[in-house]
């Protein structure tokens, strides 16, 4: 120490020596700990992978519920499609229709292809005919 005090411009070889080797030892300690904390990510991730390509196939049965009647939606249609419905839902034959007035209402009652259920009054004052195909 006392030749870095005497020279202050001059570093000697054996201390830039020391601090080399010091560094390197670091270095190699910081890639060794990012050496171990993949190896340890990599064996979880790789099970991970390994679990999603092993899945089970899924397999699809058709069910009754599917099958649709043709002549059914074109009841539907014709019955929907008049200038007395303000507005229609209808899901599995059964459904709901709105109407204005209730002259409206006995027009629909005389088509014998669909049956009106309930009927009640909107917030809007139009009726709410709650329908079902007469089969």
């Amino acid at each position: 120490m006392k030749k870095y005090m005497k020279n202050k411009n001059f570093i000697p070889e054996k201390f830039y020596y020391k601090m080399e080797l010091k560094e390197q030892k670091n270095e190699r300690r910081v890639i060794i700990l990012f050496l171990l904390i993949n190896l340890s990510l990599f064996s979880t991730t790789f099970k991970y992978i390994r679990k999603s390509y092993h899945k089970q196939p899924i397999t699809h049965s058709t069910t009754e519920q599917n099958n649709i009647n043709y002549n059914n939606v074109n009841t539907w249609i014709r019955n929907v499609f008049k200038d007395d419905i303000e507005e229609a839902y209808i899901n599995n034959n059964n459904g709901e229709i709105i109407v204005e007035s209730v002259d409206k209402i006995n027009y629909l009652n005389l088509d014998n292809s669909i049956n009106i259920n309930d009927v009640s009054l909107d917030n809007d004052n139009r009726y709410k005919l709650g329908v079902g195909l007469n089969e």
